[in-house]
């Protein structure tokens, strides 16, 4: 979710010259109109919460209630996002923020500018929040309404936030000081930022999402044990404490220091010792298999290809080709159409990439808990769990334990496992379809192997193909290295 909103976040502060509404230069028409679009989604959503507590307390209607509240919770982003976009280009918002802001004729914008343009939209998301407010409250332990608020601000405003400030700052400098922003010197700053933000991420979200080491004990021991036997080198295993709102794993950091294991507060109450070991072994594979090395390739590569592209592109337009002309009379839409390309092109091809890492990442998590005997129909005190390789065997306990796993993830969190919905199945894939591989590799043991080797070529073919066109973009100078 957070690399969608990041996306949207991104276009809305792209350096885009927003045409004047059609009420003319009046601001707050357009700050009216905002405010409309806005507050009918918010009005829809306090609509659902009444609702769903007034039909839920009737006998036989809760879990129809529930489900139709989830889904609608699940597509509440999307529809604020729906409205801001139209608020921003026809209701004229972008271009009050933007005549506002600009202090004369022939001067930028203000530094830091886009934080504006963004307030009506983090201001209806932390708004939407409220509103779903009594339904969590009610039925889910979820806690006081302070502690609620900062952990969705945590969990979602922070995470995409941090990304955007960056992308603002760095737009900002370009636009007030242009001289400077031209130096090769602001290029390796800039660079150099993005990397040291990537490298010492996981201390920042240390802090601002709360995590902390987990407790001493016996699944603690465990857990660090799993972790030495699969050979993953890491900082510390940590607690992410949801107040019990969110059943999750996750692996923080590309390199060894700093890099963290996560697992939720609700995961760690919910599942099994034996299950907990498999989830922790399927953040282990995501490391063991360069998953996160493969996903800094793939998203820069992309942008570089991306870029180079629309530089050929606008090379090989004739100034007075009727594709130009066309281009020009769109207005801002001729600016925003290729970001809406490029951010459907990264967020389809990404989930391609993702859901078949994450299906390579199952497996590991089946051999977290496999024995070395392939028939295998339950484990023993004498069974024997050896130290796992990426191309270790997964037996069928193991892969039994870890299906369950999944399932259980699917009821904690409150997810169909057949039709989730896009924003919660695109980078992941569904239950269903994850657990239907497993099993099919469980049945038939040259289906294991047979994916493993087809992912060596697959991931060889992505980033071989996109380091190709992108050399060959450099070659042609339609994309600079100073990009």
């Amino acid at each position: 979710m957070p690399i969608v909103l990041i996306m949207f976040l991104a276009i809305c502060c792209a350096p885009v010259p927003w045409s004047e509404p059609i009420w003319g230069d009046r601001h707050w028409l357009s700050a009216l109109a905002t405010t409309a679009l806005l507050g009918g989604v918010l009005a829809r959503f306090i609509w659902v919460t009444a609702k769903t507590l007034r039909m839920m307390r009737l006998p036989g209607h809760r879990s129809e209630m529930l489900y139709r509240y989830s889904r609608t919770r699940s597509r509440s982003l999307m529809a604020l996002m729906v409205a801001f976009g139209v608020a921003l280009n026809f209701g004229g918002w972008g271009w009050a923020v933007q005549s506002l802001m600009t202090p004369g004729p022939y001067q930028p914008m203000r530094f830091g500018a886009e934080f504006i343009i963004i307030v009506p939209f983090v201001a209806a998301l932390i708004s939407s929040w409220l509103a779903f407010y009594p339904v969590e409250r009610e039925f889910s332990r979820t806690p006081n309404l302070a502690s609620y608020l900062v952990f969705q601000c945590r969990q979602q405003l922070v995470l995409a936030l941090l990304p955007i400030t960056v992308v603002i700052c760095e737009q900002s400098m370009r636009r007030v000081y242009p001289r400077s922003a031209a130096q090769a010197w602001f290029h390796v700053l800039s660079m150099a930022g993005v990397l040291s933000v990537m490298i010492f991420a996981p201390w920042l979200l240390r802090v601002v999402l709360g995590w902390r080491p987990l407790p001493p004990g016996p699944l603690r021991e465990l857990l660090m044990l799993s972790a030495r036997r699969l050979k993953l080198r890491f900082s510390d295993l940590m607690l992410w404490p949801t107040h019990g709102a969110v059943a999750n794993a996750m692996v923080a950091g590309v390199l060894p220091r700093p890099r963290y294991v996560l697992m939720t507060d609700k995961l760690i109450s919910e599942l099994t010792a034996d299950e907990l070991e498999g989830v922790l072994g399927h953040e282990i594979g995501h490391v063991r298999h360069r998953h996160l090395i493969l996903y800094v390739l793939f998203i820069g590569l992309s942008l570089a290809v991306l870029t180079g592209v629309a530089n050929f592109a606008d090379r090989m337009i004739a100034p007075d080709a009727w594709l130009r002309t066309t281009i020009d009379d769109l207005g801002e839409w001729g600016t925003l159409l290729p970001l809406i390309v490029a951010a459907g092109y990264l967020l389809f091809a990404f989930g391609f990439v993702s859901r078949r890492c994450e299906r390579e990442a199952d497996l590991f998590g089946c051999r977290a808990v496999s024995c070395v005997r392939v028939d295998c129909d339950g484990h023993s005190n004498q069974s024997l769990i050896p130290v796992v390789t990426t191309q270790t065997p997964p037996c069928p306990t193991g892969i039994r334990t870890f299906v369950s796993a999944l399932e259980r993830v699917a009821v904690s969190n409150g997810i169909s496992r057949d039709k989730p919905g896009w924003l919660s199945s695109w980078q992941h894939g569904t239950i269903a379809k994850r657990v239907a591989f497993l099993e099919k590799a469980m049945d038939d043991r040259r289906v294991e192997p047979r994916f493993r080797r087809q992912m060596r070529w697959f991931k060889l073919g992505v980033v071989g193909a996109l380091a190709g066109l992108a050399g060959l973009l450099c070659w042609s100078g339609d994309l600079p290295l100073t990009f």
